[in-house]
């Protein structure tokens, strides 16, 4: 449903027959904490952003560039947690986890600092 402030316009689209329907990124934002699922949608996204799937938003609005952002980055998401793909080539894998490890520190440097302040 999409409802246009300027003339309280109402429209409806269904996606149920969408070949390649939008995604819902960071849910965890549109949530409040006291949300049954808020922590898990939490933790995800802040996977999702070490794995640095969420770099290229325009890329990943739609399942299509979703499941190739996914494919591009060795991983899967089963359930609310993301996995490394089994069949992956193991160069290209460990690259993926040694930025991801540096994404993770970058980010408990950044919490870290905020917390002294």
């Amino acid at each position: 449903m999409e409802i246009y402030l300027r003339d309280l316009h109402v429209s409806y689209r269904d996606y149920d027959t969408d070949d390649d329907p939008p995604v819902l990124h960071q849910k965890d934002a549109l949530v409040t904490p006291d949300y049954p699922l808020y922590e898990k949608f939490a933790k995800l996204t802040c996977q999702e952003e070490d794995w640095g799937l969420l770099d290229n938003w325009r890329n990943i609005s739609h399942r299509s560039g979703w499941l190739k952002c996914l494919a591009d980055h060795c991983a899967t998401l089963k359930g609310y947690q993301l996995s490394w793909l089994k069949d992956a080539d193991p160069y290209k894998l460990k690259g993926l986890r040694a930025t991801v490890k540096t994404r993770q520190a970058k980010r408990r440097n950044a919490n870290n600092k905020n917390n002294t302040e």
